[in-house]
């Protein structure tokens, strides 16, 4: 993470979130080459059109509901992390 990422890497819950299924994101490898680890407003939308508004994926264009007022942070990871869980691996590994 750069500069633009302020002092979240300061954050003792960083470690634990950065890698977290809820933070991460499957992209054609010519975007996430682009935004790598660029901050979120970038990889949202940029002037290069190699983010996730161009993405050809679904994936990508889910994010909104779980921003909190338009930035990504751990409630976001939290709540995208529960919802991945009850759509997709809840479908592959009912617990039932």
């Amino acid at each position: 993470p750069g500069a633009s990422w302020g002092t979240i890497g300061a954050d003792p819950k960083f470690d634990d979130y950065v890698q977290r299924v809820g933070n991460l994101l499957i992209l054609e490898h010519d975007i996430n080459t682009s935004i790598k680890n660029k901050d979120f407003p970038h990889k949202k939308a940029n002037s290069s059109g190699k983010d996730y508004a161009h993405s050809h994926l679904k994936l990508p264009h889910t994010l909104v509901p779980f921003e909190s007022s338009g930035t990504w942070d751990f409630a976001s990871i939290d709540a995208r992390q529960a919802d991945l869980a009850d759509i997709y691996a809840a479908s592959v590994w009912p617990l039932i």
